[in-house]
């Protein structure tokens, strides 16, 4: 039988969550790229449960640090007044996300990560450059209808009302081009089969995945909160061959159109900073990014909307990049 932890009223396979980008289950679990991740099951609105709060993350924390894990990560359903509460206990808010079905109310990001695992003021520097020249260039007409019909492209996608039998028969098409999230062929399936991943792909006339783009969904019961309904659009690829052509622009911004048609509190994503061509996608799919909220929420942090060595994207072992979070403004 594979690990199951609760969370609320629901039972989450933690072997599932190997492949899981939300993240939704307590208490954390060691993820991939040597993290320690969950999502903490209860809203923190008052001082007391903030206190509640900062004691479950620092022993965490302390688990992570003797246990060899360089990065722990929790999300939280919370209030703005939570952030600096929490900063006065030592806890890293790398960004949070409003919540469109309720006033006030946040999707926060708390981490902690090792000095090694840190990243030093040259590369925010060059993050900063990045985010301010994307955000500068004009936008254009989103559509990947000319690039799909002159390369004999196919697009396909996989939904809720996708017959499991159809998904199973996709699989051996998304092995290549998954190769760049260092995901094999149990992982590849796991996420191809799950129900919750809505999964928008371009097929070459070889048969093979050219770009896909996925919206990973949960519910999530939050003890003081209720259910909060979140899409987190992930696993965005293009493969070699056909990059330089804006067909992951297009279809994220596809997908982006068929989630907001569904009742969710949050849509957002996790961009790779050294993919500047992903993050200009995602400027031109009207995404907002956290980095730029800082004087909104009146912080001079200067890495508030960047999750510091995430992931390892690429062929360098233990190379972590830094991802820029973004969202839809659904308000």
């Amino acid at each position: 039988m594979p690990e199951v932890a609760k969370t609320g009223d629901i039972a989450i396979d933690c072997q599932r969550f190997a492949t899981s980008s939300i993240g939704a289950v307590w208490p954390p679990i060691l993820a991939t790229h040597n993290r320690l991740r969950g999502f903490y099951p209860a809203i923190v609105d008052t001082p007391y449960r903030m206190r509640r709060f900062v004691r479950e993350f620092t022993d965490y924390q302390q688990r992570a640090k003797t246990s060899g894990v360089d990065r722990l990560s929790i999300k939280y359903v919370g209030i703005a007044e939570s952030v600096p509460r929490a900063r006065d206990n030592g806890i890293h808010i790398e960004g949070m996300i409003p919540l469109a079905t309720t006033d006030s109310r946040y999707l926060i990001y708390a981490r902690w990560n090792s000095p090694a695992r840190t990243p030093g003021t040259e590369d925010l520097d060059r993050h900063r450059m990045l985010l301010e020249r994307t955000r500068a260039q004009p936008r254009r007409e989103t559509s990947t209808d000319c690039a799909v019909r002159a390369l004999g492209l196919d697009l396909r996608l996989l939904s809720r009302t996708t017959p499991p039998h159809w998904r199973e028969r996709e699989i051996p098409r998304f092995s290549e081009v998954y190769r760049a999230f260092d995901l094999g062929e149990s992982a590849t399936r796991e996420l191809i089969l799950d129900v919750n991943n809505t999964i928008a792909y371009l097929v070459a006339p070889d048969g093979g995945v050219v770009c896909t783009a996925v919206g990973e969904h949960a519910r999530i019961p939050i003890a003081g909160h209720g259910i909060v309904a979140l899409c987190e659009i992930t696993e965005g690829t293009t493969r070699a061959d056909h990059r330089g052509r804006g067909l992951y622009r297009g279809l994220s911004a596809l997908l982006v159109d068929l989630l907001r048609q569904e009742p969710l509190d949050a849509i957002y994503g996790e961009c790779n900073l050294s993919a500047p061509g992903v993050v200009h996608a995602a400027r031109q799919n009207n995404r907002r990014f956290v980095y730029d909220d800082r004087n909104r929420y009146g912080t001079a942090q200067p890495d508030f909307g960047i999750l510091c060595r995430n992931a390892e994207i690429g062929e360098t072992p233990g190379e972590y990049q830094d991802f820029a979070l973004t969202y839809i403004d659904l308000s």
